[in-house]
C-alpha cells in the first residue's frame, strides 16, 4: 500500500521528508531506518521515470534490510524493485522479483501483500504471453482482496484485469472493467488526476477497436456494476 500513497500524494511532498529520513538514519548509523527512506525514495524516482536510479536505491535498500534480518523490509523491498522493470518491459525480470516477492510475503502469512504481489505476478505473466496463469494470478489475488475487504485492492486487481482484457483482445470486457475501477477509486477517494489521464488514453484506444455503439455501451455497463458485480465479471471465464 505505501507503493501508491507516496506516489499519489506528491513526489515533491515526499521527496525532502524522505531524504531528512535518510539523513538522520545514517547519522545515528541506523540501518533499519535507513533502508526504509530509501524504499520511498526509490519509489519516488520509480514514478518519476528515473528506472535505473530507483533499481540502485533499491537493491541497497534491499542489503540494508538483509543485514538488520528484517524479512518483511526484505520482501517489500523486492516487490518494489520488480516494479521499476514495468517502464523498460523488462518483464522477465520484474516477473521473478515479483515472485520472489510473493514467497516472503507468503512464508510471513501476510495477507495482503500477498495480494498484492499475486496482482504483480499476473500483470507480468500477461505481458509475458502466459495468459493462463496470469489470469489465474490476477483470480487468487482478487479473492483474497475480498477476504480482506480492501476496496483499493480490488479496484487496482479489476484495473489488471481490464489491462489482461486488452491483451486479449476483448476490448469490450476491457473498457468496462476500467470503468467498474474507476467507479470503486471515486467512490473511495484514490481517483487522481494522473489515473483521469491514463484512463482517458487507455480508453482512447479501446474506442478504436470497438464501434461507437458498442463502446458506449460498454462504459455505461461497466459504470453501472456495483463492486460485487464487478467482481464476480472479472471472476468470470474470458468471452
Amino acid at each position: 500500500m505505501a507503493n501508491h500513497i507516496v506516489l499519489k500524494t506528491g513526489n515533491n511532498q515526499a521527496q525532502p521528508f524522505a531524504e531528512q529520513a535518510l539523513l538522520i538514519a545514517r547519522s545515528h548509523k541506523d540501518k533499519h531506518n535507513e533502508a526504509k527512506a530509501l524504499v520511498i525514495l526509490g519509489l519516488i524516482s520509480n514514478y518519476e521515470k528515473n528506472f535505473t536510479t530507483s533499481q540502485r536505491i533499491l537493491r541497497e535498500s534491499q542489503e540494508l534490510f538483509q543485514d538488520v534480518h528484517d524479512e518483511w523490509g526484505y520482501a517489500n523491498a523486492t516487490m518494489a524493485l520488480g516494479s521499476t522493470f514495468w517502464g523498460d518491459e523488462d518483464w522477465v525480470t520484474a516477473h521473478l522479483l515479483s515472485q520472489k516477492a510473493y514467497a516472503g510475503f507468503q512464508k510471513l502469512g501476510d495477507r495482503y501483500f500477498q495480494s498484492v504481489t499475486l496482482r504483480h505476478i499476473g500483470f507480468t505473466s500477461v505481458n509475458l504471453g502466459d495468459s493462463t496463469n496470469g489470469i489465474a494470478a490476477l483470480r487468487e489475488s482478487l479473492l483474497l482482496a475480498q477476504q480482506l475487504h480492501s476496496k483499493y485492492e480490488i479496484g487496482w486487481t479489476l484495473w489488471r484485469f481490464a489491462e489482461a482484457a486488452r491483451r486479449m483482445d476483448n476490448s469490450i470486457r476491457a473498457a468496462r472493467l476500467y470503468e467498474a475501477a474507476r467507479t470503486i477509486f471515486e467512490n473511495i477517494g484514490t481517483w487522481w488526476h494522473e489515473d483521469k489521464l491514463e484512463l482517458e488514453k487507455i480508453l482512447s484506444a479501446c474506442r478504436v477497436e470497438l464501434d461507437e455503439a458498442e463502446f458506449i455501451t460498454a462504459i455505461a455497463e461497466g459504470r453501472a456494476m456495483t463492486m460485487e458485480q464487478a467482481v464476480a465479471y472479472a471472476l468470470e471465464d474470458q468471452e
